[in-house]
């Protein structure tokens, strides 16, 4: 255990503790889905999103490219139309 603590420091073995972990609490519920941003050109709407809601990731994605499955609820996929250059689906977390 001395050797663990040594390399890494902050390390706390939580094996033995009784503690509860914290839950966050919000006074106002994060948004899920920003459809004022429908047919909005791309990168206004990634630069206006990155201004307004700095704890997501936010990542332009051409309309009908696979992306993976997996939910993460503080990144934001913006789907947009590569030749008209105008997001095409309903920016939403996840």
């Amino acid at each position: 255990m001395a050797e663990l603590n040594e390399a890494f420091p902050n390390y706390k073995d939580t094996t033995t503790s009784t503690s509860t972990v914290p839950t966050a609490t919000y006074t106002v519920p994060l948004p899920r889905h920003f459809p004022q941003y429908n047919n909005t050109n791309v990168d206004e709407t990634v630069e206006a999103l990155k201004k307004e809601h700095p704890i997501f990731d936010i990542h332009k994605v051409p309309t009908d490219s696979l992306v993976t499955a997996d939910f993460r609820t503080g990144r934001i996929r913006v789907f947009y139309d590569p030749l008209t250059n105008l997001v095409s689906k309903t920016p939403h977390t996840g």
